[in-house]
């Protein structure tokens, strides 16, 4: 029989690694919770595309801690797995929160309206009044006509276009 090579990790690094781990593995505990505890689709999405991203970061730490260790070089080549996790969950989330949105949709459920058909305020242009434009007599001392006025003092007349200038 032959023994395998056996590598021992310095006690920093396994407390590093067990660190890391644990903490990957509670992450992922506290998403399944939070995928069972929550009442509606829209809400139980979030959990595993939030926690995904913190637990895979989080078993990351500990993977590349421990082959960093054991090789003696850092071993980067784990943070691609990361880098397309940290992408591809948001995305996917993003898709099937859109698919499940416009099933909702279709059967009539009530949810919110689409981005598009929104209305927007419009803001009017009628000038604002302010308090304290008036000194203690009751004397005015901004123009009238919302800061529209040319160095002379004059409003502009904004009822009639302007006539049109000889060349």
């Amino acid at each position: 029989m032959s023994e395998a090579a056996t590598f021992n990790l310095p006690l920093w690094a396994e407390i590093l690694v067990a660190f890391f781990a644990l903490c990957g593995g509670l992450v992922g505990l506290l998403g399944a919770s939070g995928v069972l505890r929550l009442p509606t689709f829209f809400a139980r999405v979030h959990a595993p595309a939030l926690i995904t991203t913190a637990g895979i970061w989080c078993l990351m730490l500990a993977t590349i801690t421990y082959f960093s260790v054991q090789s003696g070089r850092p071993a980067l080549n784990v943070l691609l797995l990361g880098l397309f996790i940290a992408i591809t969950a948001p995305v996917t989330t993003i898709f099937l929160m859109r698919a499940a949105l416009f099933r909702s949709r279709q059967s009539g459920e009530d949810v919110p309206r689409s981005v598009n058909m929104l209305q927007l305020a419009v803001p009017k242009l009628a000038p604002e009044k302010d308090d304290d434009d008036h000194d203690d007599h009751g004397n005015s001392h901004s123009d009238d006509d919302g800061g529209n006025a040319d160095d002379s003092g004059h409003a502009p007349d904004m009822s009639a276009p302007e006539p049109a200038k000889p060349q």
